[in-house]
């Protein structure tokens, strides 16, 4: 921790780090990416943590210098970088997952869940918890199969028309290395838009990152004042009542207005009715403070005020300078009505949302909403009003972005395809090629049996694969894995799965055991520059069987293959991840893996895992793995 008297500096670090890391069987705990999020009663958390024991937040002082809880952990240790953002009366949390820096196979992908409480339990959309070892994620960004890879650890702001935009890490997928030794990964920052559909956010409707020219953040207002100019500002203020002045400056904004006892100042109107107004405001103790949103004179339009005297956030409903409609929501103890504060005044169609902030980063101190008369429905001007002494900076007036209301459609599956397909009825069927045949693998009532190989085809290791041709353009592979590796212990790496190959490089999906944790992973590993490197990224949860599906699809620009991956727990609900590529030139094969047996656990005071088998069994999709793998191998093609 290090403190100022000003942005600017000079800044102190404290004595003793403000939460020193603990120790652990194996080292450390990793007590990094804090995260500070302020709860609408004013209590101030700080949410921190990464892979070796997850997430954890605890409570801070009102002035944010002293740790004054214990930890709680709020997810498995497959996530870092945590991000909470509160909305809706739903507490979101924003956690990165696999790795962040293995050049062109960098995996890191942003998940999220939500809870009720900034404390959690936080659980996906399919409602498994982010802290069980079965953690799977809700995709917010991860890879397309663009230039764009490692898409991951991120924050959140909110540009002046109201659209919320995610910021984060990249990897260049075709220049990757720093141009230093040893070739540390290089990871520009990416900014696009964050939607909120059905309750859920995700990055551009699903498409994930952009890599063409896109809309921008609006980062001024159509009307924008940071009152820097007396004379600017007299140009685009009519002054109703009281007075506005540009005074300042000082240390904490630079010039600001002003206001005095009863002011109500508007600007010329804003082009569309739904508007967002904000505003930087702070008054004295016994003044209130605020913008206006549809204003029509001094006596008609929307107010929103921060009462400082009242102790609230007040929206009301002004006609003919009279308040016809109101609603409040208490201001904290800890809030400081001396201080600059964010006020945010969002109106669209019949409604009027309200919140206060420290920079609009989603934690707000108070928030509430206003149902509108019909004689408020009508465009008008934006304003600042004040009664008692106030002051106001940063004002901006836009038209309120359109919310998108649906995500891109999920991956057309196809029809089966008998000729690609097998059922595993009776013996193993045609057009199966082995790499390095494990005579331990086997057809048993309709299942293929394969016991868990001891090796892993990351690196140097050997295990056999399962492979086959594929149909040409697009089409889709699917399994259905049975893998009985328990929970929350470590057997590293225990999978089994699907399977892209082609000479060595290979595209890998599959359930698979990684510390405590137990994940759907799609993964990838090439040779770039001299380099070989091996990254995965996280699907959906796995289950005791799982659904895993594949979609090939080829770039019309690059004639690239592109492989987008889907898992399941119940063969009804799929999770859409990520999209790895294969080069143009290439002709990979597919097929089934199950592998990695003999990884000794980490902790050396836990047995080696035992060995596993695996199933593969009639269902709805294809089959093999690892420790009981259960499906049924089945291709199937795209009708168009």
């Amino acid at each position: 921790m290090a403190t100022a008297p000003t942005p600017e500096g000079p800044w102190r670090p404290a004595k003793e780090p403000l939460l020193p890391p603990k120790k652990t069987a194996n080292g450390y705990d990793w007590v990094i990416d804090p995260a500070l999020f302020t709860d609408t009663d004013g209590t101030l958390y700080m949410y921190y943590g990464s892979y070796s024991s997850g997430i954890h937040v605890v409570r801070l002082s009102a002035d944010g210098l002293r740790v004054v809880s214990e930890p709680t952990r709020i997810t498995a240790s497959r996530y870092e970088g945590g991000y909470v953002v509160h909305r809706d009366g739903w507490y979101y949390l924003f956690g990165s997952s696999a790795n962040c820096c293995a050049g062109p196979t960098t995996g890191y992908s942003v998940y999220v869940g939500r809870a009720r409480s900034p404390l959690g339990p936080f659980e996906h959309r399919h409602g498994e918890p982010m802290l069980a070892s079965r953690s799977g994620g809700t995709p917010v960004l991860t890879r397309n199969g663009n230039r764009w890879i490692g898409t991951g650890h991120h924050s959140e702001v909110v540009d002046a028309s109201g659209q919320d935009w995610m910021a984060y890490h990249a990897i260049d997928r075709r220049d990757p290395w720093l141009d230093v030794e040893p070739g540390y990964t290089m990871r520009p920052m990416n900014i696009d838009r964050l939607d909120w559909v059905d309750g859920w956010p995700i990055v551009r409707a699903g498409r994930f990152a952009s890599a063409g020219r896109e809309r921008a953040p609006v980062a001024a207002g159509e009307i924008d004042d940071r009152f820097e100019s007396a004379a600017k500002t007299r140009e685009r203020f009519t002054v109703h009542s009281g007075a506005l002045e540009v005074a300042g400056p000082d240390r904490q904004s630079g010039k600001y207005a002003e206001l005095a006892d009863g002011t109500a100042a508007t600007t010329r109107p804003v082009s569309d009715p739904d508007v967002r107004v904000v505003a930087d405001v702070r008054s004295a103790a016994d003044a209130s403070t605020g913008v206006l949103a549809r204003a029509r004179g001094a006596g008609t339009g929307v107010r929103a005020r921060v009462d400082a005297d009242g102790r609230e956030l007040r929206v009301e409903a002004v006609v003919g300078g009279q308040v016809v409609e109101a609603a409040t929501a208490e201001l904290p103890d800890g809030y400081d009505t001396t201080a600059w504060h964010s006020l945010a005044l969002q109106v669209r169609g019949d409604r009027a949302d309200v919140d206060v902030t420290d920079t609009q980063t989603g934690d707000p101190w108070a928030s509430t909403e206003l149902r509108l008369p019909p004689a408020l429905t009508g465009p008008g001007a934006a304003g600042v009003v004040s009664v008692g002494a106030g002051e106001v900076d940063n004002l901006s007036a836009n038209p309120l972005h359109e919310p998108v209301p649906r995500t891109v459609p999920p991956p057309c599956v196809g029809l089966p395809a008998a000729e690609h397909s097998d059922d595993f009825d009776g013996e193993l069927g045609s057009g199966w090629s082995w790499l390095r045949r494990d005579e331990a693998a086997r057809v048993v009532d309709g299942e293929l049996l394969w016991p868990t190989e001891g090796g892993d085809l990351v690196g140097d290791g050997q295990p056999g694969a399962l492979l086959r041709e594929t149909p040409a353009g697009e089409y889709t592979v699917e399994t259905k894995v049975a893998l009985d590796i328990g929970t929350d212990t470590n057997r590293n790496y225990q999978q089994a799965g699907l399977l892209v190959y082609d000479d060595d490089d290979f595209l890998r999906l599959s359930t698979v055991a990684v510390d405590d944790t137990r994940i759907t992973e799609f993964g990838k590993e090439t040779e770039l520059d001299g380099r070989r490197s091996w990254g995965g990224s996280v699907v959906g949860a796995p289950a005791g069987t799982t659904w895993l599906r594949l979609k090939h699809t080829v770039d019309a620009k690059t004639g690239e293959h592109r492989y987008r991956a889907g898992s399941s727990t119940d063969g009804e609900r799929w999770t859409w991840g990520a999209t790895w590529t294969m080069p143009a030139d290439s002709n990979p094969k597919v097929g089934l893996v199950s592998q990695a047996r003999c990884r000794r656990p980490r902790s050396s005071t836990a047995r080696p895992p035992p060995s596993s088998s695996t199933s593969a069994s009639p269902g709805s999709a294809t089959g093999g793995g690892a420790s009981r793998t259960s499906g049924r191998r089945r291709g199937r093609r795209t009708q168009r």
